[in-house]
């Protein structure tokens, strides 16, 4: 690693490591806000709704901080699990707006979370295919 780029983080990775950061936190907010509401109201929602709610928020929020820790040190195996964790959750986001949301609560804003979900996919893998980054994880570039 004696390349250019490998001498220090690209400021790209830094706003993308606070961003998968900011990400479990908020998952975490959602996490005990999940706990929360199942024991002041039960019957608020479905029991199967609160359940994947805390699994997965504990998923993400583990995850999350697991994984900014990777972005944040440079390992190799932080960049390949952000290239595919962002598009499993951007799809568990569209599983739960189509299949738990009911229709009415959907709202008319899902023609700008499409453009937003492809941006950040696109983001995301722009940041960490760019040279300085690959360099930054140990991936060899052209």
């Amino acid at each position: 690693m004696d390349d250019k780029y490998s001498k220090k983080r690209p400021i790209a990775v830094t706003f993308l490591a606070a961003g998968v950061l900011i990400f479990g936190v908020v998952s975490g907010l959602g996490l005990w806000n999940s706990v929360h509401l199942l024991q002041a109201n039960p019957a608020l929602l479905p029991l199967s709704t609160v359940v994947y709610l805390i699994v997965f928020g504990s998923i993400f929020f583990l995850t999350s901080i697991v994984l900014s820790w990777g972005l944040w040190r440079g390992k190799a195996w932080a960049a390949l699990v952000t290239r595919w964790g962002v598009i499993i959750i951007i799809l568990l986001s569209w599983f739960e707006t189509f299949v738990l949301v009911p229709p009415e609560n959907r709202g008319s804003n899902l023609l700008f979370s499409a453009g937003i979900s492809i941006l950040v996919i696109l983001m995301t893998w722009l940041v960490l295919s760019r040279p300085s980054s690959r360099a930054f994880f140990g991936e060899k570039h052209d």
